[in-house]
């Protein structure tokens, strides 16, 4: 990623901010996608996570806490197990 003034993070502190609303943004897409192909509700998806719907509701906001103990038992309900790639960022200094 690169830093400039036309487009995208003006510094390191906003950089990070966009790290991790982009990496928050991603893991609830697959939980999405993951959970309709299921052909589960977000409540069916509670359910068999055994967590309160309010809670689940509240992963899917844009302020949410993300447990790793929790991500990991909503993965595993799902049937996969996580891989992380990682990219070096490039801050253009």
């Amino acid at each position: 990623m690169t830093i400039n003034n036309k487009f995208g993070p003006k510094n390191k502190k906003e950089a990070c901010i966009f790290a991790e609303e982009t990496f928050r943004v991603q893991i609830q897409y697959e939980l999405c996608r993951l959970m309709h192909f299921k052909g589960w509700t977000q409540n069916q998806f509670a359910d068999a996570v055994d967590m309160d719907p309010a809670t689940m509701d509240q992963i899917f906001e844009s302020d949410c806490y993300m447990d790793i103990r929790i991500l990991a038992r909503m993965f595993y309900v799902l049937g996969v197990k996580p891989k992380f790639i990682f990219e070096k960022i490039n801050y253009g200094n």
